[in-house]
């Protein structure tokens, strides 16, 4: 049964928001495309041109030594055909689709041992039918296995002459891989399958959204709720775009509407608290901590926010409870500690207070914040002079405070 889909692409939401998409991939792809519009019109050798341009812009794009093995074997040129897919299978490994096609050369070239060989492993990788290696796909995206998601969903690809669901998959894996000329070219080419214009619009967006292109972005979205109102994941997504875009209020009314479609998505719940918080609503930013924190429990972000948010309201008791379960739940938080023995320090615990931020800053070496808030508790323990090497590293790793409050210590 295929799953929803709409969950592999929230991998990345109110997290990273960065471009790192290679210029050299994007320029593979333009020869890539060129080459298919000749070999259209017949002409292979300019087509094998192009395709050979793509390879020596990015070697790493098995998709263009794909092409021209192709095209190679259709010529009758086996060998460079051969050569071309092992370059393809040495990027993308668990290809059965590529051991296939090589054993048929090999046996055109009589190598009829390396064929078995290709064949034999062919077999074995596709010993699963359509539907299982589609959910191995969608288990890949789960467990952030974009590489394997690649190399499966592109096999699908090519094995059952572009199907539909398949593409999908596909563009979602690069997606996620943040190849996104690849995931966009795909996903273009589905808006429009009526049955997954939805979820293409809806990586559209989010691409648009990698791109710092919000108003690109909204529209996106916007066409995904005129498809299917009921897809809470494009209000949520909506909602980052206008939050990026100062639009706070429209933000807050689109995760409103995602609560109601869904009232039992924690990531929305934290969503909104984060909002609320900003807006000045501290009640109704913890009541959402509440929500996110029911509906999943083993939410360490939550828990964190939840606690910053009692330390600011003066709920220290409530922060500490709320911190310890933080590192409970993420052990190797640098931040976690740091926020620790910030509440440690308002309870004048100032060895454990200490501890903590050693405690950060062996698990984030250059964490300058947790070097400037030790040194403090080194001041308030009077123990200066460690207090002043503290200052030091802050002031080295450019934390502002550090210099100003070193002066009153350390001269």
């Amino acid at each position: 049964m295929k799953r929803n889909l709409s969950v592999f692409v929230m991998l990345l939401m109110i997290c990273k928001l960065s471009l790192s998409q290679s210029a050299n991939r994007i320029e593979a792809i333009r020869w890539v495309q060129e080459g298919d519009n000749l070999l259209k019109t017949g002409d292979i050798v300019n087509a094998i041109f192009s395709y050979s341009n793509a390879t020596i812009t990015d070697a790493t794009y098995a998709e263009a030594f794909i092409k021209r093995a192709l095209l190679h074997e259709k010529i009758g040129n086996y060998r460079q055909a051969s050569k071309d897919l092992t370059v393809a299978l040495e990027l993308n490994p668990y290809s059965f689709y590529i051991y296939d096609k090589r054993a048929k050369l090999k046996i055109l070239a009589m190598d009829y041992k390396g064929a078995i060989d290709d064949i034999s492993k062919a077999i074995s990788l596709n010993g699963l039918n359509k539907t299982e290696k589609e959910s191995l796909v969608e288990d890949y995206l789960l467990t952030h296995n974009f590489s394997l998601a690649i190399s499966l969903a592109d096999s699908l690809t090519k094995i059952y002459n572009n199907d539909a669901y398949d593409k999908l998959l596909l563009a979602i894996s690069h997606f996620n891989a943040s190849n996104f000329a690849e995931a966009e070219n795909l996903a273009d080419q589905l808006t429009i399958n009526d049955s997954l214009a939805t979820m293409a619009n809806n990586i559209l967006g989010l691409i648009a959204l990698k791109k710092n292109n919000t108003n690109v972005a909204i529209k996106y979205f916007e066409k995904c709720i005129q498809l299917n109102p009921g897809f809470e994941h494009a209000y949520y997504n909506r909602s980052i775009a206008y939050r990026l875009s100062g639009e706070k209020d429209l933000a807050q009314k689109d995760l409103n509407k995602a609560i109601e479609l869904s009232k039992a998505d924690a990531k929305i719940y934290f969503a909104r608290a984060l909002l609320r918080k900003e807006l000045g609503d501290f009640q109704g930013s913890m009541q959402d901590y509440d929500s996110a924190i029911k509906n999943s429990g083993q939410y360490s972000d939550a828990y964190y926010n939840r606690a910053y948010l009692k330390k600011f309201m003066g709920d220290y008791s409530g922060a500490i409870d709320d911190i310890n379960i933080a590192i409970t739940q993420n052990p190797s938080a640098a931040e976690n500690y740091n926020m620790r023995g910030n509440i440690q320090l308002l309870f004048s615990n100032y060895k454990e207070a200490i501890d903590d931020y050693s405690k950060a800053i062996s698990y984030k070496s250059e964490y300058a914040e947790a070097y400037y808030n030790r040194a403090i508790a080194y001041v308030m323990s009077y123990r200066i002079m460690e207090a002043c090497h503290d200052f030091d590293f802050a002031v080295i790793l450019n934390y502002e405070p550090a210099n100003i409050v070193k002066q009153k210590y350390c001269n």
